[in-house]
């Protein structure tokens, strides 16, 4: 099983080695436009930075036991600063999916992660009026569809992004059903997720301004102590309630170790990935 995994914000490809035990593929960590020198970010997104080298991350052990997984890691196409916790611990160059200008999810929607508000009425306050507007996800989407596209011979299953990387995911999704597009993969995991950028608006896609919805199979791994949690929640609104699974850990902006959290997040993208595999509702 083949799947795109998309960093998040300030990271880039090659923590991969942490995760799977593999080096980056070297035909798509040199991809233009993105930075050509892989290093050691995307341990973050799913444990400690400290763990040793040698051993697989505990959500890739625990869906291998059911799933030969093939995870293909990439950069993402726009230069950046390291994220929060990663400078020090990792090489660069550190890389996002869009446009140097735009500002951090996760800096824009920090503060309280629970609120009587709706997520969509969070993230007006807390991001539009902070200043995520304009934001062209059009580069992030091209540069998505062409690894899509070029990798090689095998198709991709699915698609899985972190934070921003989820971000671009949901958009490029976005794109393929507004053009008409038949989408090359079968379901989507979002992490830490935040709503993406509407490539025509240039601005935060909410559901509750829009009827368009990600129809395939997604799963959404969220952490209700994540500054960026109702951006989490949002996603999952655009996404169509039927085949659509949540899982709310309790942790922060990470994907937590813990044996039990880790059985219960693995359980969730199985049911994703096995109604994919089904074409019925998880």
């Amino acid at each position: 099983m083949k799947i795109l995994c998309l960093h998040g914000y300030g990271m880039n490809a090659s923590v991969s080695i942490v995760i799977t035990q593999r080096d980056p593929d070297p035909s798509l960590t040199s991809l233009e436009p993105g930075p050509a020198n892989p290093a050691r970010s995307f341990a973050l997104c799913f444990g400690t930075p400290h763990h040793e080298l040698t051993k697989e991350a505990p959500l890739v052990y625990e869906l291998g036991k059911t799933h030969d997984l093939h995870m293909v890691f990439v950069n993402g196409p726009t230069p950046a600063p390291p994220a929060v916790g990663i400078a020090g611990q990792y090489e660069g160059p550190f890389c996002r999916w869009f446009d140097a200008e735009a500002s951090s999810p996760v800096q824009l929607v920090s503060g309280a992660t629970h609120t009587t508000t709706s997520p969509e009425d969070h993230i007006r306050t807390n991001m539009r009026h902070r200043g995520l507007t304009n934001v062209d996800p059009t580069n992030a989407c091209d540069y998505i569809e062409k690894i899509m596209q070029t990798h090689d011979e095998a198709p991709f299953d699915g698609i899985l992004g972190f934070s921003e990387g989820a971000a671009a995911s949901a958009g490029w999704l976005f794109r393929q059903a507004a053009q008409g597009s038949k989408l090359p993969i079968k379901f989507a995991l979002f992490l830490c997720g935040t709503p993406p950028a509407h490539f025509e608006q240039k601005d935060v896609l909410l559901a509750d301004e829009t009827s368009e919805r990600i129809g395939i199979p997604t799963a959404h791994i969220v952490g209700s102590r994540d500054p960026a949690y109702q951006s989490g929640l949002a996603l999952y609104n655009l996404c169509e309630k039927a085949s659509a699974r949540i899982y709310e850990h309790g942790k922060g902006h990470t994907v937590p170790w813990d044996l039990q959290i880790t059985q219960a997040m693995a359980k969730e993208i199985r049911a994703v990935i096995s109604s994919s595999d089904q074409g019925e509702d998880p």
